[in-house]
This record gives structure tokens, sequence and C-alpha cells, in this order.
């Protein structure tokens, strides 16, 4: 599925009849079609849909984003007391969504172990296999009633909403509302009910709601092109093309904003006569769209205006054929695996370099090891794991996070967030030390980090920021911006600042970022936009303000102090430029423009939970967290 829910449901418009129950009568002089009354019949219905959409990013220039969704059901249909019932069991889901060339998020149900695969995608799309969903459709063809909607919805709900694919899909693709739409009332728009001719036209208009932009008029000029002799059957060709427009007499919800939509769309479909449903269906659709932008909550933010190009292909085939794919995808993925395992086993059948001499252990004090290049001099180490891999020492949860783990002497240190299950934007941030040898909890540190609800944080609830060590201190800073200074021995509080309220910090959209800094006996941190205080040093003894400068807005970005030409600076990325701060007169000596695509307003990452493994390898012990 797609990143966003508004860019997924405007695909739907390429659904219309993912599922069809017609009966055709050949006559000498033309067709009939009409809702088919017979026994139960199981197929596997699968549609692909592919989508180019053009819209202004962030920074106001123009961005592209392609998207690829495939569906796929397993169905029954019966008919009983002249209503039509669907029974349709989830049996494939796929989402491929890419911004450019190196941003992209693809997972695939049927290829589990893709080795790039989107981890929010694979919890989204694993517990979502073998749902099932009911609709029922009364003798006209429209909706009567939906099954099995919130038992979908409660699992997507589950997965919190840090999870953007599952709470969009909760939010529009498996409301009641799209579900009896799409497995049902849209599927029997192309049908006149009626005795047909070649050459014969129709009309029909549907109601329908899409997410984001609310009602809208469907209406379609459907044509009898002819009947077609092909794969052993004869199929009845029907052509289609229409309008998709605002219902321009809705009133919005308080509190809601509504879209705009203005789209065309062409098609073909092709009924099996001797099956008495449609097998396949393309159709091609071009649409403007006027959405609230997903990038910010901002509730004044203009409507995100939106070029689409969609493309659908929709096609029936036998269950058997089905399990016959998915019997060959298995046997790929079983010998793709057996290569590997193969071609492990023959590179750790040689032998074992010796072990080079051990040196002095190397303390990990701060955000990219001792020169900040996250480069280890540490030697001792053999040129691989044993066979049966290294021996796990030990092993516990932790929490949500990004931070690195620290390492010096015998005590490992990290923070992690601990959020309220039931409501995100309340939890709080924990600062942990752990024995090296056993896991053990030496002391911790929790406070109170609520988020503001201008966060967005569905890509991971953070902390981004890394502690650091100086002497007997760590100094660590969260998403919400408060420093801490700890003693390193009992994590007592020695001062602590709440750098967004005393100072103005920039939280951003996705919370406080970057890793506090030591610089000569300060602690150095982006903070504020407002002049002269975007740069800050804080006295590592109590926290008062040594220094400010700069005038720019800050990122998330980690300060880097240099030194060029015998000259100390400080510099700053701030997401739209590279910054030089002077380290003695603390003022912005040079700025170079380096403007990104998001500017400083947004974090993509995906969401992790992280767990402290140590893992013993001769001959010393490493520690990993992911």
């Amino acid at each position: 599925m797609s990143m966003k829910s508004a860019f997924l449901r405007s695909c739907v418009f390429t659904l219309a009849s993912l599922v069809a129950f017609a009966q055709a009568a050949v006559a000498a002089d033309g067709v009939v079609l009409k809702p088919k009354a017979d026994g139960p019949r199981d197929v596997y219905v699968e549609f692909d849909s592919t989508a180019v959409q053009t819209m202004d990013g962030p920074d106001g220039k123009p961005m592209e984003i392609k998207s690829r969704s495939v569906f796929g059901l397993i169905q029954r249909e019966t008919q009983k007391d002249g209503s039509t019932i669907i029974d349709a069991t989830i049996d494939r889901l796929l989402g491929d969504m890419s911004f450019s060339a190196n941003m992209r998020s693809l997972y695939d149900t049927d290829e589990p172990d893709y080795e790039e695969a989107s981890p929010m995608h694979r919890d989204t799309f694993g517990p979502l296999l073998n749902a099932t969903l009911r609709v029922t459709l009364g003798a006209d063809g429209l909706g009567k009633s939906v099954e099995g909607g919130q038992a979908v919805r409660d699992k997507l709900t589950a997965m919190g909403e840090q999870n953007y694919v599952a709470s969009s899909l909760a939010q529009a693709e498996f409301t009641d509302a799209q579900i009896q739409s799409v497995i049902g009332e849209t599927a029997t728009i192309l049908y006149p009910y009626k005795e047909l001719k070649v050459g014969d036209t129709w009309k029909k208009m549907q109601k329908d709601v899409y997410p984001q932009v609310g009602k809208v008029n469907v209406t379609y000029e459907c044509k009898l092109d002819g009947i077609e002799k092909a794969r052993g059957g004869e199929f009845a060709v029907v052509s289609f093309k229409g309008v998709v427009a605002k219902d321009a007499d809705e009133k919005p919800e308080k509190d809601k904003r509504l879209g705009k939509i203005d789209a065309t769309f062409a098609g073909v479909a092709k009924f099996d006569i001797a099956q008495g449903r449609f097998v396949d269906i393309t159709r091609d659709m071009k649409a403007k769209l006027e959405i609230p932008p997903w990038f910010t909550k901002e509730p004044t933010a203009p409507l995100m205006k939106i070029d689409g190009q969609f493309t659908m292909a929709y096609s029936v085939g036998s269950i058997a054929d089905r399990l016959k794919q998915k019997g060959e995808i298995s046997k790929r993925i079983a010998e793709k695996k057996a290569r590997e395992e193969a071609e492990e086993a023959a590179a750790m059948a040689g032998p074992v370099d010796p072990v080079t001499p051990e040196n002095a252990p190397v303390a990990w004090t701060q955000w990219g090891g001792p020169s900040r290049n996250f480069r280890s001099d540490a030697t001792g180490l053999a040129n691989r794991w044993p066979k049966e891999g290294p021996a796990k020492l030990w092993e516990r949860e932790l929490g949500d996070g990004y931070s690195a783990v620290l390492c010096e002497g015998d005590a490992l240190y990290t923070m992690y967030s601990a959020r309220d299950k039931e409501d995100p934007f309340k939890g709080d941030e924990v600062v942990v030390a752990l024995d090296a040898k056993t896991g053990k909890t030496l002391w911790e540190h929790k406070y109170a980090a609520p988020w503001p609800k201008s966060f967005q944080m569905e890509f991971g609830s953070g902390p981004y920021s890394t502690p650091l060590i100086v002497g007997n201190r760590v100094f660590t800073v969260g998403c919400t911006a408060i420093l801490n200074c700890l003693d390193k021995k009992t994590g007592k509080v020695e001062w602590s600042k709440d750098l967004h309220e005393e100072y103005k910090a920039e939280l951003l959209g996705r919370g406080y970022g970057a890793s506090p800094v030591a610089y000569k006996g300060n602690i150095l941190l982006p903070v504020s936009k407002e002049k002269g205080k975007s740069v800050m040093a804080f006295a590592q003894s109590d926290g008062s303000v040594a220094w400010a400068g700069g005038e720019f807005e800050p990122g998330y970005a980690t300060l880097v102090p240099i030194k060029f030409e015998g000259v100390e600076q400080i510099v700053a990325f701030s997401g739209k430029s590279l910054v030089g701060i002077d380290a003695v007169d603390h003022n912005q000596a040079w700025s170079v423009d380096h403007p990104t695509q998001w500017g400083p307003i947004s974090r993509r990452r995906s969401g992790m939970s992280r767990t402290a493994h140590c893992l013993f390898r001769r001959p010393m012990a490493w520690v990993r967290a992911g």
C-alpha cells in the first residue's frame, strides 16, 4: 500500500469493478447483463494498481511519488434471498512506494524475506493475511451490510498511530464504507441490467466518499463494443469512460477539512460469458486533487495540489492457479535460501585466521565514537564468527529509540522511549545504565516527555539523540528538548534544562534530534531560530549559558567542531544550509545554501524496537542495539 491514505484512496477510482456478478445471455440481437443467481463460486481476484503523482514538496519544489499496490482475495460468491453475499479472504498484499531513487518502501507478502523489505509494511500486512470480510449486496447491487471490517481495524489500530501504514489503512481502505464501496457497490456500476446490442451505450452515476476529499459523484459512460472469442471462450467487451467530481452540496464536519477533485478516466472490461463475470478490467485515470498536506498538521496550511496518473489491471483466476503460483514462489524462496546457506557454509569451511594481538579497551563515550568517525581501533579479533555463531551472554528488552549504546569500563549507557499504549502522545523517556557483563540495570532516570499535538511521530517515537559521557557526568537530550546532566555512577540529576521552554528550542515535526557535543568545558547544541541563539553552549558544571551565537533555523543534525587553517569553528546543518560559527567570538562566520526537499521540518525514518544484546567473541565482548 502507499505511504499516505490520500494517495492510496485516490487509486480506489481504478478499482470500480473489484467484484462483479452478472449473467449474460447471448441472443441473436444482443446480450443481457444482470446479476446471476447460481451456487457458490470460489475464485482468486487480484488487482494491480500503479500511480505517478506530482505535487509541490515541503520546500515548494515539484516532487514525484511513484507507487504500486497489489491486493489479492480468495473470494466466494453466493446468492441468498435475492441478495448477493461476498466472502473474501485477504491472500496477498504488496506495497511499493518511492520518492526518489534512494527513498523506497517495498513489501510483498508473497516475498516475506525480501532483503530490503519495509519493516512498517511487514508489520502491517502480516496480521492482515487470511483476514475475512463479508459484504452483502441487495438485488439492486447496492450494499446492505459489512462484516469483519471492525476486526481488521482493531488489528490495525493496535499497531499504534506511529505505524503510518496501519493508521492509513484503518482510516481509509478498511472503513466499512470503503469495504462496501470497493468490494460491493462499485462492482456493479458498469451493468445496465437490460438487454444490449453491440454499439449500445448507457450511463450510470455513483455517489461515493473518498478520504480527505469527501463526497464525490462518479459518472460513467459505457458502451458494448462487441463479442469476441479468446482463450477458448466468448467475452462481451465493454468500454467505459467518465468523470469524478466533488459533491458541491457537502458540508464539512466540524474540524474537518475537505479536499477537491477533478478526474477523468477510461477503460475496458471483458465479461466471460461462460463464467458469468468480468475477468479482466483495465482503467487509466488522470486526476487533479487538492487535499490537506500530510507532512504537517497545521490546520490552516494550504491544500496540497496533486496531478496524478493511475492505472489499474484487474484479473480473476482460479484457486488452483493461485495455489500453483504460491507453490512456485515458495520453491524459489527455498532454493535461494539453500544456495545462500551453502555459500555461507563454504565460506566458513576455511581456516580461521589467528587472532590479532589484543589492545587495551577504548571507551565509546559519544555519538560516532572516540573520534566521531564511527570507527573502532579495537584489535584481538578473529576474522569471522564460528559456524554456530557467537555465544549470547544475555538479552533484555529496552524500548523504542535510535540512541546508540555507549560503553565505558563495565557499564553501558543509552536512552529510550516508553510511550502510553492508549495515547502515544503521553509517555516518558528513560536514560539507563546497564552492567555490560549481565545486562542488569545499574540505574535509570525516567522523566515525563509528553509530545505536542503538532508532532508527527509515525516514523518512530525517538529519542534520536545519543548520550554523552564526560568525566563523571552523562549528558542527554530527548525529543522534547530536555537537557539532563546525570551523575555517571548513580543517575542522580545534577541539573536539567527545558530548552524548548527556556530558549524556544526547535522541536520540528519529529522532535528534537541533535546529540550533545563536549567542547572546552561546555555542552554544545543547536537550539533556536531566534537571532543569536541558533547554537548555544552550556557549562558542564551547572548548565549556565556560557555563550550563544548564529542566526539560522536549526535542524536535526549534531554540531561538528572543526579547525581549519588554525581557525576553530562550529559547523551546523540546518536542512537549508551549512553554517559556520566562529568558536571565539561566536558570530556566524559563513553560510552556504544546501537545501533539502524536506527542509528541517521532517524526519523520515522507520520506527524500531530496541533490544540490548551482549555477544561473546574471543577474546572480547561485543554489544549491539537494534
